[in-house]
């Protein structure tokens, strides 16, 4: 069936429609009726050549007042429909469900609309005005006339139904309420992602630029501060225009007031070049070494993260002579620490990453946080909006067969060790062996998630900052 109009492309609020191409015979008729009672519609018609199709969907849909979907065994099967459904609950768009046919929806939709009330097509006597209503229009569009006589009968019948109105009002106030509390989780992270300002605290002023590795790959850096440098060095899970959003805690502003704060997205990820496939330690080690060298950097510290301390490691063996002092925060040498039973299980894992990295994303959020749902939340949409699954699959898979145990035994400059007993991912075991193999090194046991383990509390940041800080 031939598509029955250009997509909407103006200013005004519009809706965006997710369906399966399949259902044209169905949706098409009823996107006319829609733009017939004055809605604007995009759909993925719409698209000029030349234009990135996925930014274009995304772009339209993050700017949609509503967002459509027509639910059927083929919208379900869709791959296109159900990212492009995530990515409105993600971002907390208003969802409008109708169903186009009696289908139980896949589990990972079921937890996101599972909430919100649905239309069904073929079983509401009054679907087209339901339906206009919950695109926030109504069938009656009739403006007062001028000239209109006043009509005292009417006007006492209107006093007479305040006290009711008012009873009504009052009503709606407390479920208001009543589900603000219950979703409060929902709302705070809506409001968490489209107002940071109200949520986190210092902001930073951070400077980004490019530099590019030897095999072409191009990184992007930011810096913040002013003082003696630190480097941030962490595997994936990174957005340099994303990161000051989800600091809750504001531990980047703790790391910027006393010195030059350098973190980069590495490759894969973020702002740097994602169409890569070289996740080894050499190419991640090239990554820092290209960063250093463009800002020109001839002394810093580094503070190596999670899956960023192997090549974290590996830098600081082959630059003695240019870091000053390391911090290793929740990571380790190898993934021996595993055990076999535990590798196999983690590969099994990664494969999941390619698979379904909505879900993966979610679960590895909530390992990371230790349990708490806000926390959850805001990291596996940060993650997400970092890079995707086959990409991190890489990066893990590269850490999980590599060693640089004899690297780290190498090391001659101050070592810290971070790690605490709580951390689901990794384990003491790890930093035990870390500071067995690094001459002179200190184990810093804290307590907290993997979150905190990082850096990622003001007293774990304190001291690490502090260790910095140190004389030599």
């Amino acid at each position: 069936m031939e598509t029955p109009f250009q997509a909407y492309s103006g200013d005004e609020p519009y809706v965006f429609v997710c369906y399966a191409h399949e259902d044209g015979d169905i949706v098409y008729p009823e996107m006319v009726w829609l733009r017939e009672q004055g809605t604007n519609i995009w759909y993925d018609e719409g698209i000029s050549a030349g234009k990135n199709w996925r930014a274009a969907i995304g772009d339209s849909l993050l700017g949609a007042r509503y967002v459509l979907f027509y639910i059927s065994a083929r919208s379900l099967k869709s791959d296109h429909c159900n990212r492009e459904i995530n990515l409105a609950l993600d971002e907390g768009k208003d969802v409008v469900p109708v169903y186009l046919e009696a289908i139980e929806l896949t589990s990972d939709l079921k937890v996101g609309l599972n909430r919100v009330h649905a239309l069904h097509r073929d079983q509401d006597a009054s679907y087209q005005p339901h339906l206009l209503n919950a695109l926030g229009q109504s069938m009656s569009t009739v403006d007062p006339q001028p000239g209109v006589t006043h009509d005292p009968a009417a006007a006492n019948r209107s006093r007479r139904g305040w006290p009711v109105m008012a009873t009504a009002v009052s009503v709606l106030l407390a479920v208001v309420l009543a589900l603000g509390f219950y979703y409060r989780d929902s709302l705070l992270l809506t409001l968490a992602l489209n107002a940071p300002v109200l949520f986190y605290g210092e902001p930073i002023d951070q400077r980004i630029g490019f530099t590019t590795t030897p095999d072409g790959t191009r990184i992007a850096y930011a810096t913040s501060g002013e003082g003696p440098p630190i480097v941030q060095v962490i595997g994936f899970g990174t957005h340099l225009e994303n990161d000051t959003l989800y600091d809750t805690i504001g531990v980047l502003a703790m790391s910027s007031h006393d010195h030059l704060y350098v973190r980069y997205d590495g490759r894969g990820f973020g702002l740097s070049d994602r169409d890569v496939d070289d996740f080894s330690l050499e190419a991640r080690v090239s990554d820092i070494e290209a960063v250093v060298d463009a800002l020109g950097l001839e002394r810093f510290g580094v503070l190596g993260i999670s899956n960023g301390g192997p090549a974290a490691i590996a830098f600081t063996a082959r630059y003695p002579e240019r870091v000053t002092r390391l911090v290793l925060a929740a990571t380790g040498a190898s993934a021996d620490w595993m055990g076999e039973a535990g590798r196999e299980a983690f590969e099994r894992a990664i494969d999941f990453f390619e698979v379904n990295w909505q879900a993966a994303s979610d679960f590895q959020a909530g390992l990371m946080s230790g349990g708490d749902e806000f926390e959850r939340r805001m990291l596996g949409e940060m993650m997400r909006r970092s890079g995707d699954g086959a990409a991190v699959a890489g990066a893990l898979r590269a850490t999980l067969r590599e060693s640089v145990r004899e690297q780290a035994k190498r090391i001659t400059v101050p070592t810290l060790v971070v790690q605490s007993p709580d951390d689901a991912v990794v384990s003491m075991d790890a930093a035990r062996e870390l500071v067995a193999l690094i001459p002179g090194s200190q184990l810093e046991i804290v307590e907290g998630s993997h979150m905190a383990s990082s850096g990622g509390t003001p007293a774990v940041r304190r001291r690490i900052l502090d260790f910095f800080e140190m004389e030599q």
